[in-house]
């Protein structure tokens, strides 16, 4: 609307100042308002365009930026009826413990003074965790701060497949009990993984 009134305005004003007959000032106003009403609905049509693009490519952009995050959260992923073997390691002590062809888990190697026998039942819920294993995010965390997170003497975790070894480092919880912090190996970033995975 000021657009127009603009246009207008600058027509008569032309006609004026060349002191042009009234008849030929209603013609130069109306002409110039006109043909830059054109330009105003072309000038918002192209603002509306560039609009709509500037927000569908604003909003591509920001789902592959959280596509990217997310799958930079997803930490390993793997079958976990391919585990054969899996290795702690502790404060307490290191284990080697073997998956037969019975579906049961046997003790291999272990620097543990005690006898025992593991439990089938929560070494195939290592194996099933760490196939799956995801990040809920990221710590806020420097590498001379790895000790608040548990993680400058981790437990060690290695899943051993045919294929590939996987491994983590686990350290202690949140304060609230919500994340355990973990790292992987060649990797400095702290992740906070949901304490019930």
């Amino acid at each position: 609307l000021i657009h127009n009134l603009l246009a207008f305005s600058t027509g008569f004003g032309t006609a004026t100042a060349f002191r042009l007959s009234n008849p030929d000032r209603r013609t130069l106003t109306i002409e110039t308002g006109i043909q830059n009403s054109g330009l105003a609905l072309v000038l918002l049509l192209g603002g509306a365009c560039g609009a709509y693009y500037y927000v569908d490519h604003k909003k591509a952009s920001e789902e592959a930026a959280e596509k990217a995050e997310a799958d930079s959260l997803k930490l390993m992923t793997f079958d976990p009826n391919d585990v054969n073997a899996i290795d702690i390691t502790t404060a307490d002590g290191y284990y080697k413990l073997n998956h037969d062809e019975d579906g049961e888990w046997t003790i291999e190697d272990t620097d543990y003074p005690y006898k025992f026998t593991p439990y089938s039942y929560q070494m195939n819920v290592i194996a099933s965790s760490m196939s799956k294993l995801t990040a809920d995010h990221k710590a806020d965390a420097k590498k001379e701060d790895l000790g608040k997170y548990g993680l400058e003497s981790p437990v060690t975790v290695v899943c051993h497949t045919a294929e590939k070894d996987y491994t983590a480092y686990i350290g202690s919880s949140s304060v609230t009990n919500e994340f355990c912090y973990v790292m992987l190996p060649d990797d400095d970033t702290v992740y906070c993984i949901d304490y019930n995975t």
